[in-house]
This record gives structure tokens, C-alpha cells and sequence, in this order.
């Protein structure tokens, strides 16, 4: 069988080889006198799967790995122009370790997303802090994030810290924050918990939404870990506020639907925004009490079928506390909103001019374009000064369209 395995990694040239060749490459490393020495001289092998069988071989022969794979030939191999070879050069390294070579760091920044999530899995084997940088940044690259999340994950509990920091930080870049919560639910433990019930109150909705699925994976995952019971009830007392808040604002403009004007945008806007609100606010409620149960009722309660309904809004006056009942419920009764945002929060009804004049204040850069046009649109005098404001601390998209609303309301 050795000889057998021996023939087929002579007949193996280039891409060209049979399914049984990693296995056949594999086996006569293993039971080879000189296995080390054999998978040496396999490491440079023109079939790549050939080569990548003789490193795996190594794979818990930490002596033998470092005295096969050297510092030489991996940084060669992770300089090589071919991608495969560079990939072959990050296995190395989570094989062997990374003493004594800079060589990872370099694959990490690799422009080919297959080298750079083979990196990521050595570095998340390997555990070395020096990498946090470097898979941080991958987290806002859609083909290397998730063997970004994958490594920083399997840090576990110690880079919570780091992890925390970023999430928090508003000069880090929004995709590298919005992903941070997807690692930290990979983390069963209370200091993850802790880190995103804190970051509850992000201004950033993306990174919010972002937070609460984390929260509720962890939930599902980890349901004795504690969600902080005073927390989550002051943060489902602020969604129903902010629900509110925002239906009194789409009503002026409920009888725009016409997709195609800047007005029905901005209804299509609030009306897609407080379906998302009500799915935080289940999102919020599922911390609290059975995660099933209350995803359950949310599916019942966006059907509308009447019996259904019914039973949800039932199931819920029986399960929730007094303060959060008096909240919830009035929100799921669409024909007394207007009353219920007066009798919880104060909010009065709004027109046009004060529901665009709020959303122009919101900080939600897209509600906040989405205002300025309308207000343009529906010649609405008097607020050039509000645009203005907005615009000069706002980015690129809502300045643009701050000077033509402008340009427009002379």
C-alpha cells in the first residue's frame, strides 16, 4: 500500500491528479522511515494538494514541523505569486507557529480573499494578539469576514476588551462595528452579554440591529447567562417611544405612495422603519421572557389573521409586567397610535412641516436626506436654515442633497 501511495505522487503533476491523492500523500508521510524528511521534500511539490497533505501530516508534530517547514520557506512561499501557494504558506504557519517569522502578518493583508481567510484561520489557532489589527479590519470585507469572525471568535473571552473598544468606537469604520456583535455572540459568556446590553443605546441603527440579533443569538445559545432585566425594560420603554415618535411623523404623509417622489420615499422610509422597530421591540422582549414563545407572537402579530392576533395580544397581557403591558400593547393597536403616543410620551400630532423639520434632526443620515428632498419637493418654506445645519455636519450623500433642495427652495 506505501509503494501503491508512492506511485500515485509521482503521477500527479501539476493541477492534474485523482480524488485519493491528498489521502495517498498523507499516508506515505505517515508511514514513511523518514517521514519528516519525505513531506520536505513534498513541500515544494508541483500538485498543490500534494504539497498541502505533506504540511498537514505535520499537523501536532510541533519538533518535526518546525524542523521541516523553515523560516526560508515560508517566507518564499507566502511572497509566491500563485494565490494557491500562499494559502499553502498560512497552513504552514498554523501548523508549525509563528516564531520567528513576520510571515503571517504579510498573508493577512493579502489582496486574494482565499489567502486571507486561510490567514485568518492560522491566526485564530495561533491566538497571537498581534493579529487583532489586521482581522479586525477583514471584518468589513464581505469575502473574508467570515473567517475574520471565525478567528476573532476563537480568541474566546480575553479579547472582549478590544472587542468592546471597537464596538464603541465611532471612528472605526461603521462595517468593521456593525460585525463586531456577530463575533461577540460566538462568545458564551457574561462579559459578551455585558458588552452589547451596554451598546443598546448606539445611535447607529445598523449597529443597534446589529447588537440585538447578537444578543438574541446569545439568548438562544447561553440562556443562563443573565440580560439585565432593569436595561432591557428601559430600552423597550425608549423603541416604543421612538415608535411613536416615528408614526406621528409618517402621518402627514400617508397618502403619499407614489415611490417615484421624494414624499412617498420618505413614507415608504418610515413605514419600512417602524416595521423594524417592532422587530426590536419582540427582539427586546425575547431577553426578558421565552425567546420561542415571543417569536411566536411576533409572527402571529404581523400576520394580522384576526384569530391569531387576538390570541397574541392575549398571550401578552398574560405574560408581561405591569409597566411593560402598558407600553406594548397600545403599539400593536394601529387605529389608537396617535392616542397612545400622547397618553405614553407626550407626542402630539405632527403636519408635514414639523414631522420633516424632526426627521431633518434626527442623525439618521438616510431619514435625514430622505426630509431634506421631500421638503424641497413640497416647497416648504421657511426651513432653509434647518437644511443648512444638517448639511454641514453631514457626509458626502446628504450634503449633495442639501444644496439641491436649496438650490430649489430659492
Amino acid at each position: 500500500l506505501r509503494d501503491a501511495a508512492f506511485r500515485e505522487i509521482r503521477s500527479a503533476r501539476g493541477g492534474d491528479a485523482s480524488e485519493a491523492i491528498a489521502p495517498a500523500a498523507a499516508y506515505a508521510v505517515s508511514v514513511a522511515p523518514q517521514g519528516p524528511a519525505l513531506a520536505a521534500r513534498l513541500l515544494d511539490h508541483p500538485n498543490i494538494l500534494v504539497a498541502r497533505a505533506a504540511v498537514e501530516s505535520l499537523e501536532g508534530k510541533t519538533d518535526a514541523a518546525q524542523e521541516v517547514i523553515t523560516h526560508e520557506w515560508l517566507t518564499a512561499t507566502s511572497r509566491a505569486d500563485s494565490a494557491e501557494r500562499r494559502c499553502l504558506a498560512a497552513v504552514a504557519i498554523r501548523v508549525r507557529g509563528d516564531e520567528g517569522t513576520e510571515a503571517l502578518h504579510h498573508l493577512l493583508a493579502d489582496p486574494d480573499p482565499r489567502v486571507a481567510a486561510a490567514a485568518c484561520e492560522a491566526a485564530g489557532k495561533l491566538g497571537n494578539r498581534s493579529y487583532l489589527d489586521s482581522l479586525l479590519r477583514r471584518l468589513s470585507e464581505p469575502r473574508v469576514r467570515r473567517a475574520a469572525i471565525d478567528a476573532l471568535a476563537a480568541y474566546g473571552v480575553r479579547i472582549a476588551g478590544t472587542l468592546a473598544d471597537v464596538l464603541n468606537d465611532p471612528g472605526v469604520p461603521r462595517q468593521v462595528r456593525r460585525n463586531v456583535p456577530r463575533v461577540l455572540s460566538r462568545i458564551p459568556h457574561q462579559r459578551a452579554v455585558d458588552i452589547l446590553i451596554e451598546a443598546l443605546e448606539e445611535p447607529d441603527l445598523l449597529i443597534r440591529n446589529a447588537v440585538l440579533r447578537a444578543l438574541s443569538r446569545l439568548r438562544e445559545s447561553s440562556p443562563g447567562l443573565a440580560y439585565g432585566a432593569g436595561p432591557i425594560s428601559r430600552q423597550i420603554m425608549a423603541e416604543a417611544r421612538g415608535y411613536c415618535q416615528m408614526n406621528a411623523a409618517l402621518a402627514p404623509f400617508r397618502n403619499q405612495t407614489n415611490p417615484r417622489t421624494a414624499a412617498g420615499l420618505l413614507a415608504a422610509t418610515l413605514s419600512h422603519r417602524l416595521e423594524a422597530s417592532i422587530e426590536r421591540l419582540f427582539r427586546l422582549l425575547g431577553l426578558r421572557y421565552p425567546p420561542k414563545e415571543i417569536y411566536a407572537t411576533y409572527v402571529a402579530v404581523n400576520r394580522k389573521r384576526p384569530e391569531e392576533y387576538t390570541a397574541a395580544l392575549e398571550f401578552l397581557d398574560n405574560l408581561l409586567d405591569r409597566d411593560q403591558k402598558r407600553v406594548v400593547l397600545p403599539l400593536l393597536d394601529e387605529n389608537n397610535l396617535a392616542h397612545a403616543g400622547r397618553e405614553l410620551f407626550g407626542i402630539e400630532e405632527m403636519t408635514a412641516e414639523s414631522a420633516v423639520r424632526e426627521l431633518i434632526r434626527s442623525g439618521d443620515a438616510w431619514l435625514t436626506a430622505c426630509a431634506i428632498a421631500a421638503a424641497a419637493e413640497l416647497r416648504i418654506a421657511g426651513i432653509e436654515d434647518e437644511i443648512r445645519q444638517a448639511a454641514s455636519g453631514a457626509g458626502a450623500e446628504v450634503s449633495a442633497v442639501a444644496r439641491a433642495a436649496l438650490a430649489r427652495l430659492k
